[in-house]
């Protein structure tokens, strides 16, 4: 029962993930280069995770997330938290 359970929770975080990524895909608009936000950090962090736990399925559907991140990971202060 238990591992049912636990791949129904999984389910669950996908499809949260899924939407919020949709979400930002179709709504947020802080893609400049020039100004580092806490919002752009946030997002970036958290795009990184998805894809170190989980996959890099996002991607695929979310071109301007996708461009605006693999330029975003470029920066040195990402590179310097990649895990080893």
């Amino acid at each position: 029962i238990r591992d049912v359970e636990r791949s129904r929770g999984l389910g669950d975080v996908y499809k949260r993930q899924k939407r919020t990524i949709e979400w930002l895909e179709n709504n947020w608009n802080n893609y400049d280069e020039n100004n580092l936000t806490m919002d752009q950090i946030t997002i970036g962090c958290a795009l990184d995770y998805t894809i170190f736990r989980y996959n890099d399925e996002w991607k695929n559907s979310n071109k301007n997330l996708n461009v605006w991140f693999e330029k975003f990971i470029k920066n040195q202060f990402m590179k310097s938290t990649v895990p080893v």
